[in-house]
């Protein structure tokens, strides 16, 4: 269907034109249409006899009317359907499964009840079986009379273990929650163990009561939000400066709960709409950029944590001589981290998960060893000179940090401007749950994970957090796989976990003014060195430098500036680098000539061998991935390669196809470089055909809206649906060109006269005009048009001068001129020799829509075309997969030999269509005696040669459309 005509408004703004946002019909009157298959089909089937026969043997035959069918009529359709006869078997009830014999998928889907039904129902008196989700095997659940305490005693050391896990994160994150080294916030060290503490139970009761799939999993604060803590701390403090502490405590406390409510949201709303898997979208260095920023900062904050610096680190001179100045504060920050590098020495030798709560522990009794045998030293005085945290004045209860929440005074803009930085910390800690989750499965042995599930879990607990007064939480890996691993293998040792971390909440933390800064500094020390390692040591050499690259500037810019600005960087430098990338990913994917690149619709041999000399006249072009900005230039040098002079002289292009078959989408920018490419295609008189696309599909929606179809050109664009209807329409034109050719051409006779057949002559000179024809002779695509087109005539003129010269009435008869013409080509008998062939053939007439020929339940026949419309499929794979193709008249098709075993390949008529059958057993006729055995030697080098052919143009289909 030709394309609507140009309808342009009789006003022009003229100028610059702008991209208007407004209402607007959903096809625009000036683009082309998307032409569908069919039509190109019907169009290849009235094309069929050009350069085969003459004029006179193209008319209309006469149809027979014998036809029996002899299986129901089978409609036409996309789809394979199922036929109720099995493969080489008989119709007693069996279903032929529409696949190929040699692929078959059993595809099942058992419920309760049909594990029932093979396994037998349970039976009271012998234990029942239960498959255990964090394990791989089939395990016997525990008695139902075993004692409840016998159970919780039975994991009372892993408990231990995870409440040591807990207590030490305490120690290293619930301290440092709050900036203690600014004076405001130095007595906030208890506020913020109490609520790491009520963090912990709340994450640990939700997921251990049926929240998470983990059973055993450990939940904790989110310790890596804690830089982000210390920002909005300072910024809130910065901003309410002149006003009382107890208002700034009352509005920062109120702001970390605020972001836990707001995180947990966020967790809440993924995991509902099923959008955990996008998170995974999000680079991996990135991640790890900001874990290496967190791992700096704790390596900072130990600095601060150990010499009792106050104000923060400032990289100046009097930072540097405060460290070094005093022997006393270079001792107190030396010896952290020489217990540190100690630990990291012993973890070399010593690999075993109780280690570091060993080795804490130790440091913890030897320092009150040396504070006991001193008698020049006690408690007292270690806390006077910053050996020991201060202890807790009036020895408040756990709960003590309730009493900041003066709503009152908070000032609840400052909070407001913070919201950016709740962001930022929701986004990092959103990034740790599609690594943690699917890391955990894998290390515990559950086969499948649902990060939705867990998306929402985690929403649960953060929100719940915030709402009593308490910051963020999450499933911690690390600390689960020890636990798990120590022989909690269920949701009750999960449960023990939270009432024990609660005691040691309940104690109080009067336990604080014991605790010797070296050892809370050295696990402060461990952690950041652990992560920088992670982060910057560990990827060395095994990312590309633009990652690695990216990664040291997250870690600059959140220790040198703010963690939200190395977010936010993050971010950017993600976006730069996917642009990047994809920038240097090849958009081409491939660039292919008609030669090889090739319709599968079944022509005659004749026609083949001359759309295979005017194949390098079809360029094929077939794009992949994001065309945008960055990547269209990539598009068009290759074309305008291709169009240079001396190449263009050498191998003229007169039809470019473009296939938007790999393409995901397509910006802007990128339409407006098809703008480009279509001005030189008019330059060099190209007619630009782009496949792969739909009516309303974004790439045309996006070309549409570049103004591609407004400029003006000698060729209409044309758009197909597939790249195989594109090349079988860029054939019928070069099969249209050959017609005209040969009907406006003097040198080649019209084959109504035919007193005297001439051969096809030079070339006519340049100044003599075509009619039809949009170029002038003696350009080099028309130049090598007619040198393919003087070959195929002489073969069509020697056919048509022995049908018309031939004065024996036999030879007339059908369908042996048919055979003739249908085999010319293929064989090099004559037609004596296919006339004791001809017999043999019936002809029929079917009606459209039906499949008259099933490789898997009807006995072998051989088939030539003689008008009408076949489509052949081949079938793949059970869901329907299949490969489509036309037939034409004049061609043959068919089988000899019982092929059924083999693929699966129907053949249904697109409307009314005539062939000759030959059947099996007049075949089998044929070959009793020794002259027909030669005719079905030869039959069968023609069908060799024709499934050659079937084979070539199905295999190259597939290269290029895949």
């Amino acid at each position: 269907m030709p394309p609507p005509e140009n309808n342009p408004p009789d006003f022009d703004f003229g100028g610059r034109s702008y991209v208007l946002v407004s209402h607007r019909h959903s096809i625009s009157y000036s683009s082309p249409q998307v032409r569908l298959g069919i039509d190109v089909n019907r169009e290849s089937a009235g094309l069929a006899s050009i350069g085969v026969v003459g004029e006179d043997l193209r008319s209309e035959q006469d149809l027979a009317d014998e036809y029996v069918l002899e299986y129901p009529s089978i409609p036409i359709d996309s789809h394979t359907q199922s036929v109720p006869m099995a493969i080489g078997g008989d119709a007693s009830g069996s279903s032929f499964s529409g696949t190929t014999p040699l692929i078959r998928v059993l595809n099942q889907d058992l419920s309760s009840t049909d594990l029932e039904a093979n396994y037998g129902t349970s039976d009271s008196s012998k234990p029942s079986q239960s498959y255990s989700s964090s394990q791989d095997k089939w395990q016997a659940p525990k008695s139902e009379n075993q004692n409840l305490f016998v159970r919780a005693a039975s994991y009372l050391p892993a408990v231990f273990l995870g409440t040591l896990l807990n207590v030490l994160d305490a120690l290293s994150y619930g301290m440092i929650m709050f900036p203690i080294g600014e004076a405001i916030f130095a007595q906030m060290a208890p506020a913020g163990l109490s609520m790491f503490y009520i963090s912990t139970v709340v994450s640990q009761l939700v997921y251990s009561c049926g929240g998470s799939a983990f059973k055993a999993g450990i939940g904790s604060e989110m310790i890596e939000v804690t830089p982000f803590f210390h920002s909005m701390a300072l910024n809130i403090s910065a901003n309410m400066a002149g006003q009382s502490q107890e208002a700034v405590l009352a509005t920062v406390i109120v702001t970390y709960c605020l972001s836990s409510i707001v995180t947990g949201i966020i967790f809440f709303l993924l995991g509902k709409l099923k959008l955990g898997s996008l998170v995974g979208f999000f680079p991996r260095h990135i991640l790890v950029g900001c874990i290496g920023g967190v791992g700096y900062f704790l390596v900072i904050t130990g600095l601060e944590v150990s010499s009792r610096l106050e104000g923060g680190i400032l990289y100046n001179w009097a930072t540097l001589s405060f460290l070094f100045g005093d022997y006393i504060t270079l001792l107190q920050w030396v010896i952290p981290l020489a217990l540190t590098v100690v630990l990291i020495a012993l973890h070399q030798r010593i690999h075993h998960s109780l280690l570091v709560p060993t080795f804490f522990i130790g440091v913890f009794i030897a320092f009150h060893i040396l504070v006991a045998v001193n008698p020049h030293w006690n408690l007292e005085k270690a806390r006077d000179y910053g050996w020991v945290f201060p202890a807790v004045e009036n020895k408040e209860p756990w709960y003590a940090h309730y009493k900041l929440f003066r709503f009152n005074l908070v000032d609840w803009l400052s909070i407001a401007r913070e919201f950016p930085s709740m962001l930022a910390l929701t986004f990092f800690g959103i990034l740790h749950v599609p690594i943690n989750v699917p890391a955990l499965a894998v290390s515990v042995g559950m086969d499948q994970c649902d990060v939705d599930r867990e998306l929402v879990a985690h929403g649960y607990s953060n929100a719940l957090s915030g709402m009593i007064g308490s910051i963020q939480n999450y499933l911690v890996y690390t600390n689960s796989v020890l636990f798990i691993r120590a022989g909690a293998d269920d949701r009750l040792a999960g449960i023990l976990l939270a009432i024990a971390t609660a005691g040691v909440m309940v104690s109080g933390p009067v336990v604080i003014g014991y605790i010797p800064v070296c050892v809370v500094g050295s696990l402060i020390f461990l952690l950041g060195y652990e992560l920088l390692k992670e982060a910057v040591y560990d990827t060395w050499g095994k990312l590309r430098k633009i990652e690695y690259s990216t990664i040291i500037i997250i870690v600059v810019v959140m220790g040198a500036w703010d963690f939200v600005y190395g977010v936010l960087a993050g971010i950017l430098l993600a976006c730069l680098s996917f642009v990047v990338e994809a920038a240097r990913r090849p958009v081409v994917r491939g660039i292919y000539t008609g030669v090889v690149a090739r319709s599968t619709v079944l022509r005659h041999p004749k026609q083949q061998e001359f759309l295979k000399d005017v194949g390098n006249q079809i360029c094929v072009i077939k794009l992949q991935g994001t065309v945008f900005f960055g990547s269209i230039g990539n598009v068009e040098k290759p074309i305008r390669e291709i169009f240079e002079k001396t190449r263009f002289d050498k191998n003229p292009i007169k039809y470019l196809l473009i296939d938007m078959n790999g393409v995901v989408s397509i910006d802007f920018s990128a339409a407006e470089g098809f703008r480009r490419i279509l001005n030189l295609t008019n330059e060099f008189g190209t007619q630009l055909v782009i496949s792969s696309v739909s009516e309303e599909d974004d790439i045309v929606i996006a070309l549409r809206d570049a103004g591609l179809w407004d400029v003006p050109c000698d060729h209409d664009i044309q758009l197909f649906n597939t790249l195989d209807y594109a090349l079988e329409w860029c054939e019928n034109s070069f099969l249209k060109t050959y017609n005209k050719l040969q009907k406006n051409v003097p040198q080649i006779t019209n084959m109504s006269t035919r007193n005297s057949i001439s051969k096809f002559g030079s070339s006519p000179s340049r100044s003599t005009p075509t009619p039809g024809f949009d170029v002038a002779f003696g350009t080099p695509r028309t130049t090598q048009v007619y040198q393919a087109a003087s070959k195929t005539v002489r073969d069509e003129q020697k056919m048509n001068k022995k049908y018309f010269s031939d004065s024996d009435k036999s030879f007339k008869a059908e369908p042996l001129p048919l055979i003739l013409i249908t085999f010319s080509g293929l064989s090099d008998k004559d037609d004596q020799f296919w006339a004791k062939l001809a017999p043999l053939f019936v002809r029929e007439r079917i009606p459209a829509g039906v499949t008259f020929y099933d490789t898997s339940i009807h006995t072998p026949s051989f088939f030539i075309l003689e008008s009408g419309l076949v489509k052949y499929s081949s079938v793949f794979e059970t869901d329907n997969r299949e490969i489509l193709s036309s037939i034409l008249p004049r061609t043959a098709f068919g089988d000899l030999l019982e092929l059924s075993e083999y693929r699966r390949v129907t053949f249904t008529t697109v409307n009314d269509t005539t062939l000759w059958r030959l059947r099996e057993a007049k075949l089998k006729t044929l070959v009793n005696s020794a002259e027909g055995q030669l005719i079905y030697n030869e039959m069968l080098i023609v069908q060799t040669k024709l499934i050659k052919e079937r084979f070539d143009s199905l295999t190259a289909n597939l290269v290029i459309t895949a």
